[in-house]
């Protein structure tokens, strides 16, 4: 389980969510075994979410891209994110953030946000300031926490043999 977003791992998780897409995407383009993926490291609100990595496969790639999930995981766990990975997440998250409240429709949708989880008005000022302060080590810290993929549960939907399940 993840926690959820005004619990102290939030901006670290959100930093390791933004490099496992990125690796997922990595590991797509250099295999071809996956037809698409995604997932999510990001709490969500003031309930606890669980971490998703979701790839779409043919039958006979499904062993292998749970092992190529299993051995990212293992690698964020084991090594975390290199310098460069952690100074390049908070780049981008900080350039996601700015370009979210650009315009006032960002803002109002950000604001409603707010008012619908009872978040307080100066949440996106905390999130911007703890995406700034949070350090290299601290990310690390939360890779060891959340991504040992033996904590994880891996799921198949759809025909994985001779019969859909």
């Amino acid at each position: 389980l993840l926690p959820n977003d005004d619990h102290p791992d939030f901006v670290s998780l959100c930093m390791i969510d933004y490099y496992m897409q990125a690796r997922l995407f990595e590991i797509r383009e250099k295999t071809g075994m996956f037809y698409s993926c995604g997932g999510s490291l990001e709490p969500q609100s003031k309930v606890q979410g669980c971490g998703c990595a979701v790839t779409y496969v043919l039958p006979h790639n499904r062993q292998a891209a749970e092992h190529a999930i299993r051995g990212m995981l293992k690698e964020l766990e084991m090594e975390g994110l290199t310098r460069e990975e952690f100074m390049h997440a908070r780049y981008r998250l900080s350039a996601d953030y700015s370009h979210s409240i650009a315009s006032t429709a960002g803002l109002a949708m950000h604001y409603s946000y707010c008012i619908a989880n009872n978040i307080p008005w100066n949440y996106l000022d905390r999130y911007f300031n703890e995406l700034m302060s949070t350090t290299h080590e601290e990310v690390n810290r939360v890779a060891r926490a959340y991504c040992n993929p033996d904590e994880w549960t891996m799921i198949s939907i759809g025909r994985v043999g001779a019969e859909p399940v």
